[in-house]
């Protein structure tokens, strides 16, 4: 057996996914020291794509740390493939209902967001990420290990991993990161009890290819195909240009007893004409509705799915996880880097699962109205009759699919306010729904977006760390000693001065301070008091709030 050196400050992540990979990023671009660790070596052995979008709040994080870029070139699909998701009888069928611009992965010059999302398969962003990260040499990449076996003790976190050729290592760092998934040997060895309903579905997504299938049919490439049939009811979704699909079935009796011959069925029901086509796999899984108690205990975290688990409807999956990683990232690097206490991490719990509660529920809404639920009958048949019915529920599918496709409000509106770490200023931000978002900066919530003048992002302007921003036009406000307080704490701070009336009326005050997440922690028309310095980096919270014992 080899033993690693321990490193003090070092972060230990488990599961190199999309969340945990993102992790490692945020901590590593930090200065701290980080190990991830993954089983997978090479990328092509993900068969099945997952996850197939990356959201709008996704796209910042990426743009800041950097990998936007690097994401979108490792994309089958180009800016102009199409944004669409039909509904259909089948995909020779009739064409009941549509939703243009799904997700918002659309380029556009839009004020309310720096970057579209992307549609990417889910090894894709893998790939986008390690790129970033090879180029960290604080970060250790254990690809090809597996963790066996995880424990805490007051000082420390300690992980046996074995390597392919049956080489075993013990690794000891500061704290450890659950980015493992719903089988998360992080949340099992440390005791993260799951609240909520276990098996509310059996599904399995049929992987198949078809080269002549929009040519035979002339069917226009969009993002999603829902084929609504008696039979098996489902949604064809594009993994790639050259003609990969996924044939997603939910609500299934026996996942368990779902044949190749039934796959073979299903594909050819929901095409609904004879063009020729492969399968390349099946993949059974099991959707929960639930959510972990808390998302630390003591040194040990859990993010992504680790913590949470819920249908795929809204694709919220994954990108709600890459929050959770922005989110505890910059607490674990404050704390580790010596400026912040220990109560900050228990923030990660208070600000992030409120958040993850109600993802989940709207996941679970929308689940509601799977395809299966969508069928009436009637649906395939020809003439006015056939055409009544279509009509009709195309006005359901547009107003019930709207969250699951539109859902802006749910990516960007959510808010921080109530959070010990951020001050209040006797206002109210706006409801948090999921197809409206209007800009705010009532503390806790995201920092509006806004293009400067010479066509740069304002959270470009913002630093890594926190960043005060002054937006009067008259001369600039004596800051010096409100941001010595700040280096007397050791609080890293950058200045921006934006002197601009526009940006000033859309945040609500002269000044701010932004979070390294881009959360608006304070805001107002004159500097605050130096104790606010205490208050967003959690030296309030050290007398009343005792960090959560290890286990």
């Amino acid at each position: 057996m080899e033993n690693a050196t321990q490193a003090a400050g070092r972060v230990i992540v488990i599961g190199a996914g999309p969340v945990g990979l993102s992790a490692a990023v945020e901590l590593g671009l930090r200065g701290i020291p980080v190990t991830i660790i993954d089983p997978v070596v090479d990328l092509s052995e993900r068969v099945h794509p997952r996850a197939r979008i990356v959201n709008l709040r996704s796209t910042e994080h990426f743009r800041r740390w950097g990998v936007a870029d690097t994401v979108r070139d490792h994309s089958a699909f180009g800016p102009d493939w199409p944004t669409q998701v039909q509904f259909r009888a089948s995909l020779a069928g009739y064409r009941i209902a549509a939703f243009e611009d799904a997700f918002f992965t659309a380029p556009t010059d839009t004020a309310l967001y720096p970057e579209p999302a992307i549609q990417i398969r889910q090894s894709d962003v893998e790939f986008g990420i390690r790129e970033r990260l090879a180029g960290l040499t604080n970060v250790e990449k254990l690809y090809g290990y597996e963790a066996l076996e995880v424990s805490q003790d007051e000082e420390n976190v300690h992980v046996l991993v074995r390597s392919r050729d049956g080489g075993e290592r013990r690794l000891t760092g500061s704290y450890v990161i659950g980015g493992d998934g719903g089988r998360s040997i992080v949340r099992r060895a440390f005791g993260f009890e799951m609240i909520g309903k276990t098996a509310i579905s059996q599904n399995v997504q049929i992987l198949f290819e078809s080269k002549d299938l929009y040519k035979t049919l002339d069917l226009e490439p969009a993002m999603q195909y829902w084929c609504l049939n008696d039979e098996f009811p489902g949604f064809v979704q594009t993994t790639s240009p050259d003609g990969e699909f996924i044939l997603s079935l939910h609500k299934l009796q026996d996942v368990n007893a779902f044949t190749q011959e039934q796959a073979e069925l299903a594909v050819r029901i929901a095409i609904g004409a004879d063009v020729p086509f492969r399968i390349i796999g099946l993949d059974p899984w099991v959707i929960h509705a639930r959510i972990a108690d808390s998302y630390r205990r003591g040194r040990a975290f859990v993010v992504g799915d680790a913590a949470r688990q819920h249908s795929t409807y809204g694709a919220h999956g994954m990108n709600i996880g890459l929050s959770d990683a922005a989110d505890l990232g910059w607490k674990l690097a404050a704390v580790i880097q010596g400026w912040a206490p220990q109560a900050l991490l228990d923030t990660f719990t208070s600000e992030r699962r409120p958040i993850g509660v109600g993802v989940l529920e709207q996941a679970t809404r929308s689940f509601s109205k799977s395809a299966v639920d969508l069928v009436v009958p009637g649906i395939a048949d020809p003439g006015p009759e056939g055409d009544a019915v279509r009509t009709a529920l195309s006005a359901v599918i547009l107003k019930e699919k709207a969250p699951q496709f539109r859902h802006i409000g749910t990516q960007l509106g959510y808010t921080y306010a109530g959070s010990p770490l951020v001050v209040p200023d006797g206002t109210t931000a706006p409801e948090w729904t999921p197809n409206a978002y209007v800009p705010s900066a009532v503390p806790g919530s995201l920092a509006p977006h806004a293009w400067l003048a010479e066509g740069t992002s304002i959270y470009d302007k913002f630093g890594q760390w926190f960043t005060v921003v002054d937006f009067g036009h008259e001369d600039a406000w004596n800051i010096d000693s409100f941001l010595e307080a700040a280096r007397q704490q050791r609080v890293p701070v950058t200045v921006l001065r934006e002197p601009s009336q526009e940006l000033e009326t859309l945040y609500g005050a002269r000044f701010a301070i932004i979070r390294p997440d881009q959360h608006v922690a304070w805001r107002g028309d004159t500097l605050p008091s130096a104790e606010v310095w205490a208050t967003v980096t959690g030296h309030v919270l050290q007398h009343s709030t005792a960090a959560a014992p290890a286990n």
